[in-house]
C-alpha cells in the first residue's frame, strides 16, 4: 500500500528546488545590478555567490519544512540535493563542461538545508520551548 502523502512530499520538494532556482536568479540579479554599481568590488564575488546559493536553499527548504506534515529534514535534503543538481547542471552548460569546485556550493547547499529544516520544525511548533 502506497503511503499516502508521499507523492505529495515530492511533489513540494520538486517545487521548492524550483523556488529556490528563482531566488537564485533575483539574487543574482541584485549583487549583479550591485557590482555594477561599485558597492561590491569584484574580490568579493565568490563569497557573494555562496551567499546567493546558501540563501536561495534556505528559502527553499524552509518552505518544504513548513509544507510537509512528515519526514521534514529528509524532504529538505531532497530540496537541497535538487537544487544543487540544478546548479551543477547550469554551471556545466554555462562552462562548456568545466566544472569548478564542488566543495564549497556543497557546503553551502546542504547547511542552508539543514538550517532550513530546523527553521521549518520551529515555526510548526514541534521543537518549540
Amino acid at each position: 500500500m502506497k503511503h499516502p502523502g508521499k507523492g505529495n512530499d515530492l511533489k513540494a520538494a520538486c517545487m521548492d528546488s524550483l523556488l529556490c532556482l528563482a531566488v537564485t536568479l533575483l539574487l543574482s540579479l541584485l549583487f549583479g545590478k550591485l557590482i555594477d554599481a561599485g558597492f561590491v568590488s569584484l574580490e568579493l564575488l565568490p563569497a557573494a555567490a555562496c551567499a546567493v546559493t546558501g540563501l536561495s536553499a534556505l528559502a527553499g527548504c524552509t518552505v518544504t519544512a513548513l509544507r510537509v506534515k512528515k519526514r521534514r529534514l529528509l524532504n529538505t535534503l531532497v530540496t537541497a540535493g535538487l537544487y544543487l543538481v540544478c546548479l551543477l547542471l547550469a554551471n556545466g552548460l554555462m562552462l562548456k563542461g568545466e566544472v569548478q569546485t564542488l566543495l564549497p556550493s556543497l557546503i553551502c547547499v546542504v547547511s542552508a538545508g539543514l538550517l532550513g529544516a530546523l527553521i521549518g520544525a520551529g515555526k510548526r511548533g514541534k521543537y518549540a520551548a
